[in-house]
């Protein structure tokens, strides 16, 4: 099954982020946060995401550094603003086959 922008609690204290980020909705970071601030401890977040919205990413990250309690794994795929994400964790492991990096910009414009 594929999540496309979700956020969600997978278990007590991993946090599993799928899909694209956005800045409102679900998959937001407002979603993120929210979970973040419910955790009391040590908690991780679990990422298969290709990246998402630059709007509201990088308070997020500051957010999470704060906590001095996030570690990253990755399932899957981080790159973009989900390796941000992962950066501002205490570290980050990772599955054997998975696909860290590449932090880019994408835009559309209209067809002339």
């Amino acid at each position: 099954m594929i999540f496309w922008g979700e956020v969600f609690e997978k278990e007590p204290h991993v946090i599993a982020i799928r899909g694209d980020l956005a800045r409102e909705g679900e998959g937001s970071y407002e979603e993120l946060l929210s979970a973040v601030a419910r955790e009391s401890g040590d908690f991780t977040l679990d990422i298969d995401c290709y990246g998402g919205d630059a709007i509201g990413l990088i308070a997020a990250a500051r957010q999470i550094a704060a906590t001095g309690r996030a570690h990253a794994h990755v399932s899957g795929v981080c790159a973009s603003a989900a390796y941000i994400l992962a950066a501002a964790c205490e570290d980050i492991t990772a599955v054997e086959d998975a696909q860290i990096g590449s932090i880019g910009v994408m835009t559309y414009a209209p067809e002339p």
